[in-house]
């Protein structure tokens, strides 16, 4: 992540759905599904590719 100045605070947008595997995506591979907008922001932002939750209490953490 680049530098920001004091005085600027960067923009965070954080998704999260349920019941949704990531590898259903262009951004992580696939090539059927169609997700340009998730693809952009990706490709813009930070790609999270190596994650883990250590209290499951939802179907993502199964």
């Amino acid at each position: 992540v680049p530098q920001l100045k004091s005085n600027k605070r960067p923009n965070l947008l954080y998704i999260h759905s349920d019941q949704h595997a990531a590898a259903v995506t262009g951004c992580y591979g696939d090539s059927l599904v169609r997700t340009p907008n998730l693809d952009q922001l990706a490709k813009r932002g930070v790609l999270l590719e190596n994650v883990y939750c250590p209290s499951p209490i939802c179907v993502p953490s199964r």
